[in-house]
């Protein structure tokens, strides 16, 4: 049944598409079928499910898929609705949704403001989504970063690093 859905979404099925839609927003609904819906909406890319996924982020039963779907839309505030909400997250949805909230420019920027109001702390902030905020190029996140949080060096420099270190050992 699950390649049926799978390939029935390849094809753009709209009665698939309507279908899992359904099974998503489904508050009353199994939690695992709703998760893999949510993921099968998101990885077929169907349009303005972005809007749908906004409207979830209160549903703790399906919030992990919700903040990994959300990073592969750009809908309107999503950033200002994922930072609203993130004091209410467990430690594993708050990593999700700064890993989504580092994937776009305009995100990032809103992530710095709310670590500069203490929304989030900056200790929530690993090397990893510290590392994806740079490389998103934009030189007041960097600046920020480096203020609210420090250097952020590649894998690469702190290997090198840690060699030198050891060989002078």
């Amino acid at each position: 049944r699950r390649n049926a859905i799978r390939l029935a979404l390849i094809f753009r099925d709209q009665d698939a598409i309507k279908s899992l839609r359904k099974l998503a927003l489904d508050s009353r609904g199994e939690a695992e079928h709703r998760s893999s819906a949510i993921d099968a909406l998101v990885d077929s890319k169907i349009d303005r499910f972005g809007d749908s996924l906004l409207r979830l982020l209160d549903d703790a039963d399906v919030r992990r898929a919700v903040l990994r779907g959300l990073s592969w839309y750009n809908a309107p505030n999503t950033a200002g609705q994922i930072v609203a909400r993130y004091g209410a997250f467990s430690s594993e949805e708050r990593q999700l949704a700064l890993q989504t909230l580092s994937t776009r420019v305009a995100w990032g920027r809103v992530v710095m403001e709310a670590m500069r109001q203490n929304k989030i702390p900056v200790g929530d902030v690993t090397a990893l989504t510290a590392r994806q905020l740079q490389s998103l190029g934009d030189e007041s996140i960097s600046a920020q970063l480096k203020e609210t949080w420090g250097d952020v060096r590649s894998t690469e420099e702190t290997r090198a690093k840690q060699i030198a270190s050891l060989e002078k050992t």
